[in-house]
């Protein structure tokens, strides 16, 4: 027979057609067959199977006396399973028979898993052994069947995983148990048995109860369930799923309770609940619970006609922490900011964590116009004091961007944008500040986008041209170099310098793009100028704090150079001290490396950054530019003081030092006295396209 007829005559058995779980069953039951006239089995013998009949007819007998006919879609047998295994009656054949055999392994495993089977069972077991009495005179035998029924109602009850209790109508007094409520509860079964249902629970008085079972009888219901909590004789508690029905085997009839324990369950949903809603690291509320809370918070604002308002908060120098001391404590460095926040806020508004080193803030029922600057300036004095980090201290801050309800925006989507519209200002003045939001903002920010595009299609078309400035001899006024700079032909004709740009490309990541077409070009030049006057001059390329991040860096500047065949000595790459210091142990990598080609090195816009004279003696490098800003007020005397501080200390470490921004005499005159080498600026020539320069390098020649 094959497995889907076996499953259709097992769906016709009442206490198991609507179960789950009954492919498993049938793919292990057996076909027997029976000749006319033989036995099934006979009373009193050991039985350890059930039997669905499929085909013939059986008598039942009971004492040489027959008590029952069982045909086709019927099933005997299963008594003795539940019991001692003693068979109660014979059972013989009147015609040839097919039956479905059911080991009582895998009938007691599903009934074990499947407690919704028991009443229906028990129901059934009931009609059979009340057709079974009424055919037996027999006190005494009477007698030995309810002893029976008892051996079967404790062993189904003590092999379920779940607790099971049997409680009187009126007083739902329990009247047995099985071992898992006496294990599960730390109470005896004598003393489960002199205790009424409602006291296993922390928190269920007797009236309610009384209340779930009204429901279940005035609503015809066939199981009431609730959740609570059950209380061990020790007083812990732990969570329970309850589902109570009605047992119509005895009149009044009893009432059935199955509890199951379901704390792994309730874990399982904290857990779920936590990982959905809270942020893994710190614990805060993460990106899904935020918008929830900001939904209620503007649909409770919209009602009470009250503002709310949203704090985008980006952390300012958080790269250095994760840079110098690794991501681990990076993580540790976010756990502590969550910690310092506790108890900074009311408690109707919430802290939370976006990702990454962004969080944020929303202030709920604002009646006071100044509470959020008043917040944000809260959470700036806040960060005031360092972070201590594997024995360091590191001081840190927030760019914060506000946005109020209704007056920036009406919806979540709105305000969180305009929010980081204003963060972005904030981060842009120097950090460490906070930005209401403004719509002059939006104008900047669509106007910077719009220019984002322009630069992919500026680098997609090759709008780029590198225009070169002198580094002029201060003794001999003689072009020692050239410094390559980036000019863009917008094809619109507008002007759009570098100062622009360039930093742009540096947000969006099109400045690699950008960097290898100026290495590219700036060494073509190079391979040219051989080629054609048989020597050439050192063109210095400024070098994007960016470009640390590529892991191919070295090796992409080393197949250039290898691909146009020139000599690395006509190479220099100028690095500002702001990008080598967010990165000190990369960037000294990195140069080194750089050194070993034989690329010079030199430091751009010095003295405008933070280099500690510890660091600067680590730095492979060859060359200090000293910063325009000193040059300008040259004979001031604090910047005459910071000029021949960097002169002194080049000289000291061996470095050369070139002037930046030289436009008069006088200034080229007094750094010369001061020993300075060299100097660009348009004293000498202002950037000039390579055919324009070359007459200043080689006057005479070419055309």
């Amino acid at each position: 027979m094959d497995n889907k007829t076996t499953l259709g005559f097992l769906k016709q058995v009442d206490f198991l057609k609507s179960l789950p779980g009954l492919d498993s069953l049938s793919a292990n039951c057996k076909e027997r067959f029976l000749p006319k006239e033989e036995f099934l089995f006979k009373e009193g013998q050991t039985g350890d199977a059930m039997y669905i009949i499929t085909s013939g007819n059986l008598e039942v007998f009971k004492e040489n006396r027959v008590i029952a006919h069982r045909t086709t879609g019927e099933y005997l047998g299963e008594m003795a399973l539940l019991g001692n295994k003693i068979r109660s009656a014979s059972v013989k054949a009147t015609t040839d028979v097919k039956a479905i055999e059911i080991h009582e392994k895998y009938f007691l495993e599903f009934l074990s898993i499947n407690p919704k089977a028991f009443l229906p069972l028990f129901q059934t077991l009931a009609g059979r052994w009340k057709e079974d009495l009424q055919k037996i005179d027999s006190d005494n035998l009477e007698l030995k069947n309810q002893i029976k029924l008892n051996q079967r109602f404790s062993r189904l009850l003590d092999d379920t995983v779940n607790e099971i209790f049997i409680l009187e109508q009126d007083t739902y007094q329990i009247t047995q148990a099985n071992s898992k409520a006496s294990q599960n509860l730390g109470y005896t079964l004598t003393e489960l048995t002199s205790t009424y249902f409602n006291e296993v629970f922390q928190d269920l008085p007797w009236d309610e109860l009384n209340e779930k079972f009204q429901n279940l009888i005035d609503k015809s219901l066939a199981q009431v369930s609730f959740e609570n909590q059950n209380k061990r004789k020790d007083g812990s508690t732990y969570p329970v799923e309850v589902r109570i029905q009605y047992l119509h085997i005895e009149d009044p009839p009893l009432i059935y309770a199955i509890v199951e324990d379901i704390s792994d369950k309730k874990a399982m949903e904290a857990h779920i609940k936590e990982l959905a809603f809270y942020d893994s690291l710190t614990h805060l509320p993460n990106r899904n619970l935020i918008k929830d809370r900001f939904d209620i918070m503007l649909a409770r604002a919209q009602r009470s006609n009250t503002k709310v308002a949203i704090l985008s908060m980006d952390l300012d120098n958080f790269k250095v922490v994760n840079d110098s001391l690794g991501h681990e404590a990076g993580d540790q460095f976010l756990v502590q900011l969550a910690d310092r926040f506790e108890g900074t806020l009311r408690k109707e508004d919430t802290f939370g964590r976006l990702g990454g080193d962004d969080f944020v803030i929303l202030l709920h029922n604002i009646k006071d116009e100044y509470f959020p600057t008043k917040m944000a300036q809260r959470v700036i004095n806040l960060m005031k004091e360092p972070m201590e980090l594997q024995g360091k201290k590191f001081h840190s801050s927030f760019s914060i961007g506000i946005a109020l309800f209704p007056s920036d925006g009406e919806d979540i989507e709105t305000l969180f944008k305009n929010s980081d519209i204003a963060m972005y200002q904030a981060k842009e003045s120097g950090g460490n500040s906070y930005r209401m939001y403004e719509s002059s903002m939006h104008e900047k920010i669509i106007s910077r986008l719009t220019l984002e595009q322009e630069l992919w299609r500026a680098v997609k078309n090759k709008e780029f041209e590198l225009h070169y400035q002198p580094k002029v001899n201060l003794s001999t006024d003689k072009v020692e170099g050239l410094e390559a700079l980036i000019r863009w032909n917008h094809p619109d004709g507008k002007k759009v310098g570098p100062d622009v740009f360039i930093p742009i490309a540096e947000e969006s990541r099109l400045i690699h793009k950008i960097w290898d077409w100026t290495f590219q070009v700036a060494c073509g030049q190079i391979q040219e100028w051989c080629h054609k006057y048989g020597e050439a001059v050192k063109i210095g390329i400024n070098l994007s704090g960016r470009q640390f991040e590529l892991p191919d860096l070295v090796e992409q500047v080393k197949n250039v150079i290898t691909t146009e065949g020139i000599h690395p000595k006509y190479l220099e790459i100028e690095v500002t001290e702001t990008a080598v210091m967010s990165n000190v142990q990369v960037a000294i990598d990195i140069l080194e490396q750089f050194r070993e080609l034989g690329v010079q090195i030199s430091i751009d816009d010095f003295g405008s950054g933070y280099t500690s004279l510890g660091y600067l003696k680590k730095l492979p490098i060859d060359t200090l530019k000293i910063d325009h800003s000193f040059i300008r007020d040259c004979t001031d005397n604090s910047n005459l003081a910071i000029i021949q501080g960097i002169i002194t200390i080049s000289q000291k470490m061996g470095f050369k030092t070139i002037a930046e921004g030289v436009e008069t005499q006088e200034q080229h005159d007094f750094l010369k006295n001061l020993e300075c080498d060299q100097f660009q600026g348009y004293l000498c020539s202002k950037a000039l396209p390579a055919q324009e320069i070359e007459h200043l390098i080689w006057p005479g020649q070419g055309k």
